[in-house]
C-alpha cells in the first residue's frame, strides 16, 4: 500500500470507505473492509498551511467552518457523523488529526466520532448538534 493511501485511507477513491445513506443523519461514511482495534485510519484533518502537497484528498467550505478554521477535512471525513458514542478517536498532533479505530470495525459499520472532543482540542467551535 503506498505511503499516500496510508494517509489518506478516509477518501473513499482508495476503497476503505463508502458514503451511503446513513440512520443518524443525511450520508454517512461506512467501512468497505475489516478494520482492527487502533488501526490508523490515516489523516482526517490537516492545517491548510501544510496541505498543497495534499489538495486532491482534501476538502472545505461545508458544515459549520468559520473564517477562522484553519482545517482543511480529508474528502471521506465530511461524512463522517457526530455521536457522543464514536468508534473512532480522533487525535491532535501538530499540524493534523489522525483518525484511530477504537474497536473492530466489521465491514458496513458506520464510522462515528465525537466533534466536541477535538473541536475543543484544536480550538473550533463545537456545533449546537454536539452539546
Amino acid at each position: 500500500m503506498s505511503q499516500q493511501t496510508e494517509m489518506f485511507k478516509l477518501n473513499p477513491i482508495f476503497n476503505w470507505f463508502n458514503i451511503k445513506k446513513s440512520a443518524i443523519h443525511g450520508l454517512g461514511l461506512f467501512t468497505s473492509k475489516l478494520i482492527q482495534a487502533d488501526e490508523p485510519l490515516g489523516i482526517a484533518l490537516l492545517k491548510k498551511a501544510q496541505s498543497a502537497n495534499y489538495l486532491e484528498h482534501l476538502i472545505e467550505g461545508f458544515g459549520y467552518q468559520t473564517e477562522d478554521d484553519d482545517w482543511l477535512r480529508v474528502i471521506g471525513v465530511r461524512f463522517i457523523n457526530h455521536s457522543p458514542v464514536s468508534n473512532i478517536r480522533l487525535e491532535y498532533y501538530n499540524d493534523r488529526v489522525l483518525a484511530f479505530a477504537k474497536q473492530e470495525l466489521a465491514p458496513e459499520t458506520e464510522i462515528i466520532a465525537n466533534y466536541a472532543e477535538i473541536y475543543r482540542e484544536i480550538n473550533l467551535p463545537i456545533p449546537d448538534f454536539c452539546i
